[in-house]
């Protein structure tokens, strides 16, 4: 039987949803097809998991209609819309859950077309929403649960432990490339975020690598460009330097990883990485990394979890002391090998 995973995006939830993708893909006689934006293509390309990728090219069409190039624009709908009519499969999971993926949703054939229990924007009124199970709070079994509802056979009490599928061609350039710095105890620093409210103090982070030097470790920053800002002395910064599939391969060679609430910190945990993640205004039970060794460092101050972008005080991600995270680092660093 065909399956269809519909999750476009962002970079954290598509790594969450890994787990769904590995008992998707265990399931005897099942292909998977997956729907994604082109942004986070490289996190699913060459994946043996996955029968076919489906790309949409969300940002390249955004760019046409801004700037009122419609004719482009429209074809480039049309041309999706045609990619997505030749598709015929026996059930459709929605893990996007959004007014878009609905619509993508529209024009692929499938008997069965499902969403996850969170689904807002008008979703559940094109595709049916499925329970969630009590003990279903972190969204990777949530994205599991649609499984779960469709395979009433399947008994998989908790979600799996699942990264991307990393070539191994991207390995070898990698080791080619930053051989000499990974044989090195590498601890990757993730400071850069989208949300303004989840970074941490630039200071902060500089007192951080200075005493994981003085510990022997090797501190490097990952991240994409927004990364480069964060100049720290004695600190590689590959901040934008690394493509999506190669921060794969080198976050999978390190030896911790230490970041804010973004998707490399995310993809690090999926790796089987020691982790630990800096939460603030998001809650850890349902969106920490999903991983085997991570530890969380989350404090409630009275205003959190308030799930916003930004805000003028940060009392949370003030709350997280450079000693608390050297703590993590002495509980966690044990765990890596």
């Amino acid at each position: 039987m065909k399956a269809l995973v519909l999750k476009l995006s962002s970079f954290g939830d598509i790594v969450h949803s890994f787990p769904a993708l590995e008992v998707l893909s265990s399931i005897d006689g099942v292909e998977v097809y997956w729907v994604v934006d082109e942004a986070f293509r490289a996190l699913l390309e060459g994946d043996p998991r996955i029968k076919r990728l489906i790309e949409v090219k969300k940002g390249h069409l955004k760019l046409l209609l801004k700037s009122f190039r419609w004719s482009f624009f429209l074809r480039g709908v049309r041309e999706l819309i045609s990619a997505l009519r030749v598709l015929d499969v026996d059930v459709l999971f929605d893990l996007q859950g959004d007014l878009k993926s609905a619509l993508i949703s529209l024009f692929i054939k499938s008997p069965v077309k499902l969403t996850f229990p969170d689904a807002s924007e008008g979703n559940p009124l094109l595709l049916k929403r499925v329970p969630s199970r009590p003990e279903s709070v972190h969204v990777a079994e949530r994205y599991l649960d649609v499984i779960r509802f469709y395979f009433t056979n399947l008994s998989i009490p908790k979600a799996p432990f699942a990264g991307p599928h990393v070539p191994q061609e991207v390995r070898e350039r990698v080791l080619r490339d930053y051989g000499e710095v990974l044989s090195r105890r590498v601890v990757a620093l993730i400071p850069a975020t989208t949300w303004s409210s989840r970074t941490w103090l630039l200071e902060r982070w500089e007192r951080l690598s200075k005493a994981l030097l003085d510990l022997g470790f090797y501190p490097v920053i990952i991240g994409g460009s927004d990364a480069m800002n964060f100049n720290i002395p004695g600190v590689l910064n590959l901040g934008g330097r690394l493509s999506l599939a190669e921060a794969c391969a080198f976050l999978g060679m390190c030896t911790l990883a230490i970041g804010v609430d973004t998707g490399p910190t995310h993809l690090s945990a999926s790796l089987g990485i020691p982790t630990i993640s800096l939460f603030g205004p998001t809650p850890p039970w349902r969106n920490s990394p999903w991983g085997p060794k991570v530890k969380v460092i989350h404090n409630l101050v009275g205003c959190n979890p308030c799930r916003r972008r930004s805000c003028p005080s940060k009392l949370c991600m003030l709350s997280i002391s450079v000693e608390e995270v050297l703590q993590a680092v002495n509980e966690l660093s044990p765990l890596a090998f």
